[in-house]
């Protein structure tokens, strides 16, 4: 039943990125630094896709339970900044960026082969955060 791991973050990321859309947060209002709102949420599916996998992978151990905590911060993300609206508040993206990087280390200690997993998640991360607040 590895697919349930998989489907389920898949499934829910769909359902917010529908909302997100229908709320109209797609549209973002960041100087065009972020690529448009579709393709965040099409990035955010894979992501929530390969963390499922990780989970499945890793369970039941305690590193499964940090994937799982990682995984409703991500879905929990667009509620706390509306969407797109609010990228100014620093700390939200700081939190996804120290949850991939934790999640990273946890992979790598638990089993370095699974980590190829892990980077997409860590570098869209690095990503938002440069492109917000360094560039």
């Amino acid at each position: 039943m590895w697919y349930i791991h998989i489907i389920i973050p898949i499934i829910l990321a769909i359902i917010l990125n529908y909302y997100i859309y229908i709320q109209k947060w797609n549209n973002n209002n960041n100087n065009n630094k972020l690529p448009p709102g579709y393709i965040i949420g099409f990035i955010w599916i894979v992501i929530l896709g390969l963390l499922g996998y990780i989970h499945f992978l890793l369970y039941p151990s305690i590193q499964s339970w940090i994937i799982v905590i990682t995984i409703l911060y991500c879905l929990a993300y667009p509620f706390l900044t509306l969407g797109l609206q609010n990228t100014n508040n620093i700390i939200y993206n700081l939190i996804s960026l120290f949850l991939a990087i934790i999640v990273f280390v946890s992979i790598y200690y638990k089993n370095k082969k699974n980590i190829i997993y892990v980077i997409p998640f860590l570098l869209w991360t690095l990503y938002v955060n440069i492109v917000l607040y360094i560039i």
